[in-house]
């Protein structure tokens, strides 16, 4: 599927469209809940076809975006797509039924790893891995703001660059990685 754009129309207007119950006399088309982590609206729908008087849910991703001069949009796909984006909240995962598609397996395990690290906790002190940067460790000097030091910069973190831990090493005072939170 491709991105659809309607001219003048602001991220809130799209989000609106997305989350609207619809319905029609083959079927009704009912938003669960929804949610907006950064550019991808997270929702869970549920399908009523009238025809079959059968009910199924499945997790949708829209990726949200603006054309210049023009207005925003959507490109929107089910989790049988296996979206490249990991930041749907779990709880989603078990308000649908496991899905069929090895696609749809995938990427809830995805899902899983991704929610698994974000829900690392990280202290002041701790060293950490980065992946992603020119430099690839940091000390943790503060949690709220995530802020870390190479020590000689502070510099703001974001935990989608945290790899996992550091610990020093008694004799060497070399830094080797201990855990992985991937």
């Amino acid at each position: 599927m491709g991105w659809w754009f309607t001219q003048g129309d602001t991220r809130k207007d799209v989000i609106q469209k997305l989350i609207k119950n619809e319905e029609n006399e083959n079927g009704k088309w009912t938003t669960i809940t929804h949610c907006v982590r950064g550019n991808i609206l997270w929702i869970v729908r549920e399908i009523l076809n009238k025809k079959e008087n059968k009910t199924d849910r499945y997790i949708q991703c829209s990726i949200l975006g603006s054309e210049k001069n023009y207005g925003w949009g959507s490109k929107d796909m089910s989790e049988e797509m296996g979206p490249i984006y990991h930041s749907c909240p779990l709880k989603y995962l078990d308000m649908v039924p496991e899905p069929k598609s090895e696609y749809a397996k995938s990427w809830r395990d995805k899902v899983r790893e991704h929610n698994k690290k974000l829900g690392f906790k990280l202290k002041i002190g701790m060293e950490v891995e980065l992946t992603g940067c020119k430099i690839d460790h940091l000390k943790i000097t503060s949690v709220k703001p995530l802020r870390g030091s190479d020590g000689y910069t502070n510099y703001r973190v974001s935990r989608k660059w945290i790899k996992g831990l550091w610990q020093e090493k008694s004799e060497e005072k070399d830094l080797t990685p201990v855990l992985n939170v991937v």
